[in-house]
């Protein structure tokens, strides 16, 4: 970020800034961040390995929703991953922590087997917008495929997720709309915290509109669910829209 002829002037949001911010927020928690897996022109986050991303090279660019990519095996195995290298590694020698495979974590300081608050900000509302879609499936014994037990009992330990000001590059599908995607969320504390910047932006109205839709198939199926708008009397700015990550 700082060698970037834009990005430099927000670089006090990077990702090493952003874990702090959500450990004072969770201060009884492991924090672990989840770095997109590719920035298109040094600046856009794709999470291509949760959902299918269209490239803003081939026009507007945004995810293609749909149950079925497998997002909670993803994740499930990025943590038991994590979990079992951190466990492995010693004080005396972090720097060269062995390559471990992927295995449930049960001893150790580090484990994948806890309480999970998922939080998603900006683009990374997509990744929580796409467990969404795979969550009835993933819950469901007679869909799961073999390897994605493990994921089923990771999915169970989910019970709370913050939609942080979501948006993204495409025209639509910014917040889920489904209405069978709103029903399996039942069981899952839902927190939404939006800004001017995204649900009050004339050039993408649709943001707003799809915001609404969300928190109305939440009220339908009786989801428990918070709703917050920040700095309301406030002018849109890119600026409050970090700021979430401090008031959420």
């Amino acid at each position: 970020m700082t060698a970037h002829r834009d990005n430099h002037r927000h670089a006090k949001w990077d990702v090493e800034s952003t874990a702090t911010l959500l450990l004072r927020h969770f201060p009884r928690s492991h924090v672990w961040v989840v770095k997109a897996s590719h920035m298109e022109l040094g600046t856009f986050s794709i999470y291509s390995n949760f959902v299918s991303w269209k490239s803003v090279a081939d026009g507007a660019g945004g995810p293609s929703h749909q149950p079925g990519q497998r997002s909670w095996h993803h994740l499930q195995q990025l943590m038991d991953n994590a979990a079992n290298q951190m466990n492995s590694c010693s004080d005396n020698n972090a720097d060269t922590c062995p390559a471990v495979t992927s295995s449930p974590s049960h001893d150790g300081i580090h484990s994948s087997n806890l309480p999970v608050t998922l939080v998603g900000f900006s683009k990374g509302c997509v990744v929580l917008n796409q467990l969404a879609y795979d969550r009835a499936v993933t819950l469901n014994p007679a869909a799961a495929e073999k390897d994605d037990i493990r994921a089923k009992e990771f999915a169970k330990l989910a019970t709370e997720m913050y939609w942080l000001d979501g948006g993204h590059g495409g025209g639509h599908e910014t917040w889920v709309t489904n209405d069978g995607v709103h029903k399996s969320l039942v069981g899952v504390s839902v927190h939404c915290h939006v800004t001017p910047y995204q649900v009050k932006d004339s050039s993408r109205p649709w943001i707003g509109k799809e915001q609404k839709r969300f928190i109305a198939g939440l009220t339908k199926y009786c989801v428990t669910f918070t709703n917050s708008l920040h700095f309301a009397d406030e002018p849109r700015s890119l600026e409050n829209h970090f700021r979430i990550l401090e008031t959420f």
